[in-house]
This record gives structure tokens, C-alpha cells and sequence, in this order.
């Protein structure tokens, strides 16, 4: 943070360039045990589950990541920019996941099915 404009956009240049990778990571993340879950629904049979509300809260909790790296390498934002897109993706994708979980839970009682390779053999 010194005084110097060059100094201030080489370091808003490594900030967008960490948030791309912040991006690119969550997604992956999230959309590995997205498709983890998918592998177990189809594993168990259970295909009507995809198509429930957790199962695009999930989605939509990894695609908001997405959309920061997307959003982070098609354009030059400021550093309050930034700033604000990071806040958003990770207030609006823990929100999707927050509400992943009552539903999550709510169907899993109402179904009595339990998508993991440990019920497999039951």
C-alpha cells in the first residue's frame, strides 16, 4: 500500500489475478461433491433426487465462484470492485449452501434415503 500509482495497480493486478484462483478453486470444489452426489444418486437409483432443491442450491453455491472467475478474467475492475465481487460471491454462494442444508435434511427424513457408499451394501 505505498504511495506510488505503478505500486497500486501491480497490486490490484495480484489481487484480481488471487481472486480468478479463488474463483476457479471454489467452483471446483463445489462442483466435484456436486458431481460426487450425482455419482451417488445414480449409484443408488435414486435419479428423482437430482431434480430436488439442494441438489440446485449445491449447483448454484459453486456456480457463483464460477462467475467470479469469469467476472475477474474478462475484465479490469478497480480494487473496490474486486473488493465487492469477492464479498458478494462468497455472501451469495454460503447463503446457497446455507439453504442447501433444512432441505437436504427435510428430504432425507421424508425418503429415508441416504445417498453414501457406506448404505450401499444395505
Amino acid at each position: 500500500m505505498s504511495g506510488g500509482t505503478n505500486d497500486d495497480e501491480d497490486e490490484r493486478t495480484f489481487l484480481q489475478a488471487r481472486l480468478s484462483s479463488f474463483g476457479f478453486f471454489g467452483a471446483g470444489l463445489g462442483l466435484s461433491f456436486w458431481l460426487f452426489r450425482i455419482v451417488n444418486l445414480v449409484a443408488t437409483r435414486d435419479y428423482a433426487l437430482a431434480r430436488t432443491a439442494d441438489m440446485s442450491f449445491h449447483f448454484l453455491g459453486a456456480f457463483v465462484f464460477l462467475i467470479l472467475r469469469v467476472v475477474c478474467r474478462m475484465s479490469t475492475l478497480s480494487r473496490r470492485g474486486l473488493e465487492v465481487a469477492d464479498s458478494l460471491a462468497v455472501f451469495a454462494s454460503v447463503c446457497c449452501y446455507v439453504a442447501m442444508g433444512p432441505m437436504y435434511r427435510r428430504r432425507r427424513v421424508r425418503t429415508r434415503s441416504y445417498c453414501s457408499p457406506l448404505a450401499w451394501g444395505s
